[in-house]
């Protein structure tokens, strides 16, 4: 069973972060020195079929995990990640706890929490220690020394396993699987500068999910995994405006082609969008309900969607934070070859899970 942070026993490896979507692949690789990460590697692969009779699902995947592996010219282990309603991920708090009890404070936690069944999913933790210095004080003044807090993930195996299976098949060799949305924060945190006392949110619009992620300044995420994604806005239009949904979605890339066929992108984003737009706010609320959490000045935007201005600037004006795109390769220095860096540098926003993948540790 390879867990979200399990140690493989292989000492230090060389890693790669493979974010295995539903339309798309991304392979990150990352270097790092004493001046932070430089960028070596990337691929990115669509999985479609290649002919009139289309293969299975899985047969496909492997073979987008394939050209990936083959466009970066790398052999190295993989970090994957899943989501989805069925992955859970959520804080804990214990004061004057011992070390020892902590795992199975843990895992009562979890049973406490979570809606899934234990016994046939995999319960994992990390403690986390509050970045911000006033807010460590504070937590040892009201709970002792001896308090422990950190965030704890539950997922199914078979998700895990059929993750796993997916890369594998691919001819991947898998190390460690992640959270979509915890490798989202991963990333963030490694570049944004935030103000004292407030937090980091982002929003990653993927094909059949949206990953809303938070960091606040005592070091806790808050993940929730929205089930409406690029796929629902592209079938949306598509009935609205009677188009097939493959036009819809080339129209959505091409502002040019969207002029072709006569439509008014930005209205059919504002009237697709709503549905997206109310979960957004709705979860950014209920963020913000919890005791002690941030406020959120801005909204940093990723995914294959934060390549489509229309959007991005429907989504700045309906929402009350501030949305700005994020491009993880705007900060990271390149090394690899200048097709690689011109890529990198067009579709970041695209490789946000993947390069917090490729941050990971073993």
């Amino acid at each position: 069973m390879v867990s979200w942070k399990q140690k493989v026993g292989l000492g230090p490896i060389e890693l790669i972060g493979l974010d295995i979507g539903t339309a798309w692949v991304k392979l990150v690789q990352l270097r790092r020195d004493n001046n932070g990460y430089v960028g070596t590697k990337i691929a990115v692969e669509p999985i479609e079929a290649d002919g009139s009779d289309e293969p299975p699902a899985e047969v496909r995947v492997a073979r987008a995990v394939r050209q990936c592996l083959k466009q970066a010219g790398v052999n190295a282990h993989a970090v994957c990640a899943v989501c989805g309603p069925e992955v859970m991920v959520r804080t804990f708090r214990f004061p004057h706890l011992p070390a020892e009890a902590l795992g199975q404070a843990v895992l009562l936690e979890a049973q406490q929490v979570c809606p899934l069944d234990i016994t046939t999913s995999v319960v994992d933790y990390r403690l986390v220690q509050p970045p911000d210095p006033s807010a460590k004080e504070d937590d040892a003044a009201s709970e002792g020394p001896a308090s422990k807090q950190g965030v704890l993930v539950v997922a199914p195996n078979e998700t895990i396993q059929r993750q796993v299976q997916q890369a594998r098949a691919g001819s991947a060799k898998v190390a460690l699987v992640d959270v979509e949305g915890l490798a989202l924060l991963n990333c963030v945190s490694a570049f944004e500068h935030r103000e004292h006392h407030t937090s980091i949110a982002v929003v990653n619009v993927g094909k059949t999910y949206t990953n809303v992620a938070v960091l606040g300044s005592d070091g806790l995420p808050f993940i929730r995994d929205l089930p409406t994604a690029a796929n629902d806005i592209i079938a949306s239009i598509a009935q609205t405006t009677g188009n097939d949904p493959n036009t819809v979605e080339q129209a959505v890339a091409d502002p040019e082609k969207a002029t072709t066929l006569g439509l008014d992108m930005p209205a059919a984003l504002r009237e697709s969008c709503r549905g997206l737009v109310t979960s957004i706010s709705e979860t950014l609320r209920y963020y913000g309900l919890q005791e002690g959490a941030d406020p959120i000045r801005r909204i940093l935007l990723c995914g294959g969607f934060a390549l489509v201005g229309e959007f991005v600037q429907m989504l700045d004006h309906a929402l009350t934070e501030e949305v700005v795109v994020f491009n993880p390769f705007a900060e990271i220095p390149w090394v690899g070859d200048r097709t690689g860096l011109e890529w990198a540098q067009r579709v970041g926003p695209v490789l946000a899970v993947a390069t917090g993948l490729a941050m990971r540790t073993t």
